[in-house]
């Protein structure tokens, strides 16, 4: 078990079986006990848990192991792509009126295509193709750098993934 004392120490002990029971009956009091009671609890080491990148994909094969739903893990990662994506089409949207009022039409409508292949970016095959989260940890942002990276737009910077 984990705590963090008054006094802003964080300590970490094995919990007794009284003190883990508390803690769930605390912890589960915010949950309406019909529709999703607290069946068992296991104690497991830090070992046990596999990367916490796609935390929210885990899920238990028979109570014994924690693994990933591939699924779940993929609309993660999607997610990620979203919230690197809204960076440069912000950056992007600047360019555009940068553009628009240069009258720079070959930089306008190169940023036109660079918007729309960011809007589909989480339509990328590779996503799709993944088959366990490292493929996912493995693609990683790729798609949206790739795209970023192609003929570059005047004035945008690459993040590093």
């Amino acid at each position: 078990m984990s705590f963090v004392l008054d006094d802003g120490y964080f300590v970490k002990r094995k919990g007794t079986v009284e003190e883990i029971e508390a803690e769930i009956a605390k912890a589960s009091s915010a949950f309406p006990q019909d529709r999703m009671p607290v069946v068992s609890w296991k104690e497991i080491t830090d070992e046990d848990l596999p990367d916490r990148t796609y935390r929210n994909a885990w899920i238990t094969e028979g109570g014994k192991k924690i693994s990933h739903d591939i699924n779940k893990a993929k609309e993660i990662h999607k997610d990620m792509l979203r919230e690197l994506r809204s960076h440069y089409l912000m950056e992007l949207d600047s360019s555009f009126l940068r553009a628009l009022e240069n009258s720079d039409e070959e930089e306008r409508q190169l940023i036109v295509k660079k918007k729309q292949q960011l809007r589909d970016v989480t339509l990328d095959p590779s996503i799709e193709k993944a088959k366990t989260v490292e493929d996912l940890k493995n693609l990683g942002m790729k798609p949206i750098i790739r795209i970023m990276a192609t003929n570059p737009v005047k004035n945008i910077k690459l993040r590093k993934e």
